[in-house]
């Protein structure tokens, strides 16, 4: 399995030895993987397609 990274805050990915692809749009990352874990609360995460996508959302950013 592959690994696809986002973050809005791009100096994350300067400092990680990584073999995973990294993307500067939530919503490319999000449609090129088949499972999303959202790790930060941030509401920008609400307006985007999950279509065909298992979440995992421990922050229930998602929560109406």
């Amino acid at each position: 399995k592959k690994v696809h990274l986002h973050d809005n805050i791009l100096e994350t990915f300067q400092n990680i030895d990584t073999n995973a692809t990294t993307y500067n749009s939530a919503q490319d990352c999000i449609k090129n993987s088949e499972i999303v874990i959202l790790m930060h609360f941030d509401n920008c995460y609400k307006k985007l397609d999950y279509k065909n996508t298992k979440i995992i959302d421990p922050w229930g950013v998602l929560n109406d």
